[in-house]
């Protein structure tokens, strides 16, 4: 006999299935253009946005972060994106790529300073830059070994899941 909670997790993985590629292929338009036009990879950028909030636009976090791209209210002022528009899908994803393509570049002169693009970065640098997406900029400064256990469990998922079929991307 199947236990209860066996059973409830073969649902949700039925229910991740049904809803999983298909269910975030609506944003795809979104995260290819500003994929794009701040050269990250779309996959990573989707990987993200299931990792943070699992492709619902009205998500909120404990801590107060906003959207598709879970971003703080401080970094949107800082991103010059209104507050308000953080759960627009399209504003929301502008945003969270410019600021993870800036981390991508604060990444990549610290330690790959012949990456031009994060698109085409190394493994340890977009390592950093998604740690630093997770944990603010001061992760780039820290060894990884210093980082919130937290920190390394959601840039190996993000990683993970970039390279799943769930980060593919319709058009590319």
């Amino acid at each position: 006999m199947m236990g209860t909670a066996t059973l409830a997790g073969l649902l949700a993985l039925e229910t991740l299935r049904a809803e999983g590629p298909a269910g975030s292929a609506r944003y795809d338009e979104i995260i290819l253009r500003y994929s794009q036009l701040n050269g990250l990879n779309p996959r990573l950028v989707k990987a993200v946005i299931a990792a943070e909030s699992e492709f619902k636009n009205r998500a909120v976090s404990p801590a107060g972060a906003r959207g598709l791209m879970q971003l703080m209210p401080k970094t949107s002022v800082f991103l010059e994106t209104p507050v308000s528009r953080l759960h627009d899908p399209e504003s929301n994803i502008a945003a969270g790529t410019k600021y993870l393509a800036m981390l991508c570049r604060a990444a990549a002169a610290r330690h790959s300073p012949g990456s031009r693009r994060c698109a085409d970065a190394p493994t340890r640098v977009v390592w950093r830059a998604v740690a630093a997406y997770h944990a603010g900029p001061r992760a780039l400064e820290l060894p990884s070994e210093r980082w919130p256990a937290a920190t390394r469990v959601y840039a190996r998922k993000v990683l993970r899941l970039s390279r799943a079929p769930l980060s593919a991307v319709s058009g590319r």
